[in-house]
């Protein structure tokens, strides 16, 4: 970063509570020889660029700051909060970026003043040497895999115009998918930089990799928090997946106890958003405890913005497991309102092909 061409106004280094205390370490290289001279060299530069004064170098400063241990997205949020310029670049431990970086994106923002996302390929090093040529960015891909590396330069005020910026609620893991995902609701001007100037360690045994692996329910959470992008049956297969009770020691349940612990966690630190509720309905329901499932179906959907219907509708198939046939009807009903009787015969379907039990249907049968 201290090499780029185009210096950065302000570095942020962010401490996510530590043990270690990797903030005094922080704070002692920022200090020392080796980063603050060419650092103070960058400054210079700025201030010639840009006609600085004693005020705008005491506005832009580079600090570091330390936080509870709360997870990467809680400790980019502070950092990207407390940023000072237009511009936001987030660099994680195993990051690098090519000293021509910030000086090419910044060309072609002076070109093309709209532009808010510029982004380039990527080069792995350490255990591994592919190449990720990034494709174009498109909501479609965006869907499936995440679509840019996180060394992706933004605009700030997208992070503003996103409900959660990184979300925090999520589960550890897949932070910058969830993170694109929501870019994908804003009116983005992005371009990229066909070069190869990101570049990322690749270890084959570390946390994050050892955490996909571990817990493929992750990306199934994920794509909870976006009922307004994924098809409605994409997600019941999700449900229907996350809530495999699993039979030790062969089958493991579709949400593993670690997750199980994340899911209590945000439930705890989040009262107010609706999926850490709905997750922790499914958690309940695949222990077989329909009603504590119930329970926290009713409070996932009276928090769920108008586009959200999985609370609503897990909560009428926990009433209709438990035979509360007024309570389910009146679920039945909204959810028929929402989505049209055709669309309610379609995702009357489980996964497995069986026909959901439906309170109306009932109700026509006994008639013939």
């Amino acid at each position: 970063v201290v090499r780029q061409r185009s210096p950065p106004a302000e570095i942020l280094i962010v401490d996510d509570g530590s043990p270690e205390r990797c903030s005094d370490t922080a704070r002692s290289l920022l200090v020392g020889a080796a980063i603050a001279a060419p650092r103070k060299r960058q400054v210079q530069t700025l201030a010639k660029w840009w006609g600085w004064g004693a005020a705008e170098l005491a506005y832009f400063h580079d600090e570091v700051l330390r936080t509870p241990n709360r997870g990467v997205a809680h400790a980019r949020n502070v950092g990207i909060h407390r940023a000072r310029g237009d511009w936001i670049v987030c660099l994680d431990g195993d990051d690098l970026i090519s000293e021509t970086y910030f000086l090419k994106a910044m060309e072609r923002v002076a070109a093309v003043p709209r532009t808010n996302l510029v982004y380039a390929n990527q080069q792995f090093f350490g255990e591994s040497r592919w190449q990720w040529t990034v494709p174009p960015l498109r909501a479609d891909s965006a869907l499936v895999n995440g679509p840019l590396p996180l060394m992706t330069l933004w605009r700030r005020d997208l992070w503003f115009g996103t409900p959660h910026g990184f979300d925090e609620a999520l589960p550890k893991g897949h932070e910058d998918w969830a993170f694109w995902l929501q870019l994908m609701r804003l009116p983005l001007v992005p371009f990229k930089i066909d070069e190869f100037l990101t570049q990322y360690r690749y270890k084959k045994n570390s946390k994050m990799r050892n955490r996909e692996h571990n817990n493929p329910e992750i990306p199934r959470l994920l794509r909870s928090l976006f009922p307004d992008l994924y098809p409605v049956r994409k997600l019941l297969v999700d449900h229907h997946e996350l809530l495999k009770p699993g039979r030790p020691p062969d089958e493991r349940p579709g949400i593993t106890e670690a997750v199980v612990m994340d899911i209590s966690v945000s439930q705890h630190l989040h009262p107010a958003r609706s999926a850490p509720h709905l997750w922790n309905g499914m958690v309940m329901e695949a222990k077989g405890d329909l009603r504590a499932a119930a329970d926290s179906y009713r409070h996932s959907a009276s928090l769920a913005p108008p586009y959200d219907w999985q609370g609503s509708y897990r909560l009428w198939r926990a009433l209709t497991a438990l035979g509360d046939a007024e309570a389910a009807e009146r679920e039945e009903a909204a959810l028929r309102h929402r989505w049209g009787e055709e669309q309610f015969r379609w995702y009357r379907t489980d996964a497995d092909g069986a026909v959901l039990p439906s309170v109306h249907a009932a109700e026509q049968e006994a008639g013939t």
